[in-house]
């Protein structure tokens, strides 16, 4: 198999330049109109998904809870202010003859915004919400991380609740055609767990709070089949077209909005694998179980200690203040040149899959003896 492609930061860069301005002359880089996925669909999970892994090197020590609530409170106050003026309608054409906006009919929500929301929640999840259980292996990850495990789960949960039990009624809007002619259009939905542009709980729930004048005037499935000739780019609209084409739709609305706290809420889980088994051996690092050559790498008898007893000796010599000499290998996960074996908690190692392949006592050649002694149990 060949190796496996990762996309650097300009690759990454390069991508949401393309979704954001080609995406109207490559259609594959453009975002779906609503059923399925294309490749720009997933820039913005990604992105929550990174934040969250953000969080959790970031929160790794949290000495003061209080000051880092008040921090992350203005950084997400600053990201939605922000977002409130780049797509609130603060910046306009240079011919336009409005210059200002109308605080009746600002956008509320967008992208910024989302990712504030996201942060913020997903920020106070770890300064607040992690236990103080010592991580060895997955399941304790579980235990350590459970309240937001579970906090997680009640948000999807009742994301899902009201997308599929709120009960969407018939709704009616304006526009302004051309000669600033308003006409009024009537949706007739009376559904529950609809997931269609017209009548989904979504776009429901962002009229009713948000106020229809609020959402975004140019919504995505104006460009699906149903509403535009030219699909899946914008066209006129087909002679049989839907009433609720022309209606406003927020695809960063409130609702929608919670399952980015999921996201950002799975990329911190991730974060923490990170963070606790960062100075765990390759296999450990990527989940598999360490296998009998690496075991025999550290000492051979250790392999035959473990093959006989059943089980991972305990090294209680390994802590009993002995230097340790670190190559320039171990360096690179994290181990200072002259660690000391003091520093290496006992508990750590009682389990084989937790002692780094690479740590062996200077001298090991010339003193099997003497290595054999600090290895093994007495």
């Amino acid at each position: 198999m060949g190796k496996k492609h990762r996309f650097s930061k300009p690759e990454r860069r390069a991508l949401m330049i393309i979704v954001d301005d080609a995406g109207s002359f490559i259609p594959a880089m453009n975002h779906s109109p609503w059923d399925g996925v294309t490749v720009a669909d997933f820039v913005m999970p990604f992105f929550l998904f990174i934040v969250g892994v953000a969080l959790a090197l970031a929160y790794k020590r949290v000495p003061d809870k209080l000051d880092a609530t008040k921090k992350a409170v203005l950084r997400a106050l600053k990201l939605f202010c922000l977002g409130l003026v780049l797509q609130g309608g603060f910046f306009h054409g240079v011919r336009s003859l409005t210059f200002g906006v109308d605080l009746q009919e600002i956008r509320l929500m967008g992208i910024l915004q989302r990712i504030a929301i996201a942060y913020l929640l997903t920020a106070l999840c770890e300064i607040w919400l992690k236990g103080d259980e010592d991580v060895d292996y997955g399941y304790d990850l579980l235990k350590r991380y459970r309240y937001q495990l579970f906090v997680g789960a009640i948000v999807g949960i009742t994301y899902m609740s009201l997308l599929y039990g709120t009960y969407v009624r018939d709704w009616e809007y304006q526009t302004s055609g051309p000669g600033s002619i308003e006409k009024s259009f009537f949706v007739k939905c009376g559904v529950r767990g609809d997931t269609s542009p017209g009548c989904n709980a979504v776009g429901m729930i962002d009229r009713r709070i948000l106020g229809i004048q609020h959402l975004y005037g140019r919504p995505v499935y104006a460009r699906s089949k149903q509403c535009s000739i030219d699909s899946p780019q914008n066209g006129p609209l087909p002679p049989d077209a839907p009433s609720w084409c022309q209606a406003p739709f927020d695809p960063e609305g409130l609702l929608s909005s919670v399952m980015a706290i999921v996201t950002c809420l799975i990329g911190l889980q991730y974060g923490h694998v990170i963070v606790h088994f960062q100075h765990a051996g390759p296999s450990l690092r990527h989940g598999l179980p360490w296998t009998a050559h690496e075991q025999a790498i550290i000492h051979p008898k250790l392999h035959l200690s473990h093959r006989w007893r059943r089980r991972a000796p305990l090294l209680r010599n390994l802590h009993a203040g002995r230097h340790l000499r670190v190559s320039a290998a171990d360096r690179r996960h994290g181990m200072d040149g002259d660690a000391r074996a003091d520093d290496i908690r006992p508990d750590r190692l009682q389990h084989l899959a937790h002692i780094h392949p690479r740590l062996l006592l200077e001298g090991a050649p010339k003193q099997p003896s003497e290595v054999h002694r600090n290895w093994t149990m007495r």
